[in-house]
């Protein structure tokens, strides 16, 4: 099953006797039809937004760059304390190991919460850490956000893919052969108006989950749908759980 996000009412019982109608398809079991209608739209959603939830390789690197040039800069101001400035800080550095501390033994820690003693071994040894220590995390926290950054893999910035428009036109075409013997054809006009039942069919099934699409588009999916059909044979939907 997919998560239940992706599944919304596309379509209403007279939507789908209308889409049956127009195409010439008698289902036997109407609610089952208009049930497998609403699983493709849900997969086409679900297959969307695996690539509308990727976030461009520039984007992440800069959110790093952002973060590293932060780290940097805090260790350049630590690095540059005057003496009475350090003092200070390392005063309340002091004030809060003993308050660290005695959470420790008292067990008044909250889970999650940050602190300057670290459980080590047993559970009452610890380590106690001091303005050095947290000077070095900062560093290596900058390193490791610099080797972040280099490491990014590509990711696609361009416009989504349309993979799920082809998924979604595949599985439409499982339940047209599951439902009727007529061909699965997407005949159009020059104008991109459908001319065969099954290219009405899906042209207008779509408009429901993605009014915006031209029918061009979805009659291009059709195009690369049966072509692969040809070479490959059925393609199931894929196996979600």
């Amino acid at each position: 099953m997919l998560p239940a996000k992706f599944y919304q009412t596309t379509y209403a019982a007279d939507d789908v006797a209308r889409l049956c109608q127009m195409a010439g398809l008698k289902p036997q079991d109407p609610e089952a039809f208009h049930q497998k209608l609403e699983d493709c739209a849900a997969v086409y959603r679900w297959e969307t937004a695996n690539y509308e939830e990727v976030v461009p390789a520039f984007s992440v690197k800069r959110e790093l760059h952002s973060a590293q040039k932060r780290a940097t800069a805090l260790q350049k101001s630590l690095s540059e304390l005057s003496d009475t400035a350090r003092q200070e800080l390392l005063r309340r550095v002091a004030y809060r190991q003993d308050r660290d501390a005695a959470r420790h033994i008292t067990g008044r820690r909250e889970g999650g919460e940050a602190s300057l003693l670290l459980p080590s071994g047993g559970s009452d040894d610890a380590i106690l850490l001091g303005l050095p220590d947290i000077e070095g995390l900062i560093d290596i926290l900058s390193d490791v956000l610099g080797a972040a950054i280099s490491e990014v893999p590509k990711r696609p910035s361009g416009p989504v893919p349309d993979f799920g428009l082809y998924l979604w036109a595949a599985n439409i075409r499982l339940l047209w052969e599951e439902t009727t013997d007529a061909p699965f054809t997407r005949d159009a006009t020059e104008e991109n108006i459908p001319i065969t039942p099954a290219a009405l069919f899906c042209v207008e099934a779509f408009k429901p989950i993605e009014p915006s699409f031209p029918r061009s588009r979805v009659l291009h999916a059709l195009k690369l749908c049966i072509q692969y059909k040809k070479i490959t044979g059925t393609v199931a939907a894929k196996n979600v759980q």
